[in-house]
């Protein structure tokens, strides 16, 4: 049963004119008449109400109160999904993307394959951090690379006094830590370096030796580790090292062989093959007034003497004295003598030695006060000879000389001197009578 419907009242009110002309009893009538019709209409849905035909179609509190909009609206469920309303689809939906784990749906919409998507384990993604670690252990060491990058900052303070702040400020210096900063000013002696407001500490070089000007630049990256009592500092420009001496270390170049050979250097170091080369005997036969060539003295006019002087002979351990001489008298033979720093003072001690078909012929003496030549120089023939000597200081000087050395004969010289224990400065060379005479040579040879 359906309830009834009024459209209209009996009478019409608005229907009547502005001022009708209605008898009292007409409008009581009238009045009564439209609550009348009210009355009726109310008692019928009451009526209809109380009949039990509308007990299916409606609801208690409780229902009305669980009930939504979406779940009243119906929907065609999409392919992986069921439901029948869009509440149901929703709820399907949700619990789809709560089982569905992150990382596993490429770019694009959502499909049933991608949902069903095996979820990674921890185990698995422990074995992607690598061998040994896991997702902690790479976090870990992703933080410590964040707070070692969190130990630089720029300078802010002055030369000498260097200032740093860091965020987060250490409340301790760390031993062992590594601490970055970017100077802004080069420092000019000792300085101090701080973070924040922890103490300003000393900065050191070679463990515990105080900087010097420009050990700091301007502009250079600074690092320095705490050791507990000092800053040290880790060298970022090479140090500036000076020249090498015979008291102070430093840098050296390698002397040439000729550098070597000439002896004056006191700055360049001798390599095995300068060793070589300088150990070698060399000609230090200079010019002094008299033609040389090659570094032999050859006589252009008779010579009572010849002397070798102010040639460095004292800065030579073993000299050499290479001769071709004879006398410039019309005849006869005249004894070679020999003298050193023009001392006759000293005591020479020779002996000469003559090998006649293996007969040793010879005698010594004593007390003399030059050297002199086993063979004495003629006037027709040039004698070679030749004479060591020797010249370390401190030591006795000894001499060996060669002459004339054939198949047959051999003349031997030897001795030394006494009381001489300087250097030989110069060695003078003279026959007993008369003079060298022209074409007579002498070379001059040392080792050092």
């Amino acid at each position: 049963m359906a309830f009834p419907t009024k459209d209209t009242f009996t009478f019409d009110f608005e229907a009547q004119t502005d001022y009708p002309n209605w008898t009292p009893a007409q409008t009581k009538e009238y009045m009564n008449a439209r609550g009348e019709e009210l009355r009726v209409a109310l008692n019928a849905v009451a009526s209809l109400l109380n009949s039990g035909e509308l007990d299916s179609r409606y609801f208690t509190e409780t229902e009305l109160g669980a009930i939504t909009g979406a779940g009243l609206i119906g929907a065609t469920a999409p392919s992986g999904l069921t439901g029948t309303t869009v509440q149901a689809l929703i709820n399907a939906l949700k619990t789809a993307i709560d089982a569905t784990a992150l990382g596993q749906i490429p770019d694009g919409s959502i499909t049933a394959a991608k949902v069903a998507a095996d979820v990674a384990t921890q185990t698995e993604l422990d074995d992607l951090a690598g061998a040994e670690r896991t997702t902690e252990t790479v976090k870990g060491n992703a933080d410590t690379v964040a707070t070692h990058l969190a130990d630089y900052a720029t300078d802010t303070g002055v030369a000498n006094a260097y200032v740093i702040a860091l965020n987060p400020a250490p409340v301790f210096y760390e031993i062992g830590k590594i601490y970055k900063f970017k100077a802004t000013n080069a420092n000019t002696g000792a300085s101090t370096f701080a973070i924040g407001a922890l103490t300003a500490t000393a900065i050191r070089k070679n463990v515990s030796v105080a900087l010097v000007a420009g050990d700091i630049p301007a502009g250079g990256i600074i690092p320095v580790v705490y050791d507990g009592t000092n800053f040290q500092l880790i060298p970022v420009v090479a140090p500036t090292i000076s020249d090498a001496s015979e008291t102070v270390k430093g840098i050296s170049e390698l002397a040439t062989p000729a550098e070597a050979t000439t002896g004056t250097d006191t700055t360049r170091v001798i390599t095995p093959a300068g060793l070589a080369a300088g150990r070698a005997w060399k000609k230090i036969l200079v010019d002094n007034g008299t033609t040389i060539v090659d570094g032999t003295l050859t006589l252009a006019s008779a010579a009572t003497q010849v002397d070798f002087a102010s040639l460095g002979l004292e800065n030579y351990k073993y000299i050499l004295l290479r001769m071709s001489v004879k006398s410039d008298q019309a005849s006869g033979n005249y004894q070679l003598r020999t003298r050193f720093n023009d001392i006759a003072t000293v005591s020479y001690i020779y002996k000469k030695i003559s090998l006649i078909n293996s007969t040793v012929m010879g005698s010594v003496s004593t007390g003399a006060t030059f050297h002199e030549s086993p063979v004495n120089i003629l006037s027709t023939t040039f004698y070679e000879s030749i004479m060591d000597i020797t010249n370390i200081v401190g030591n006795t000087k000894y001499i060996n000389e060669r002459q004339n050395v054939s198949d047959d004969y051999i003349h031997l010289g030897e001795g030394y001197i006494t009381s001489l224990t300087g250097a030989i400065t110069k060695i003078s060379v003279f026959p007993i009578s008369g003079g060298f005479a022209i074409g007579s040579k002498f070379t001059l040879l040392g080792v050092k």
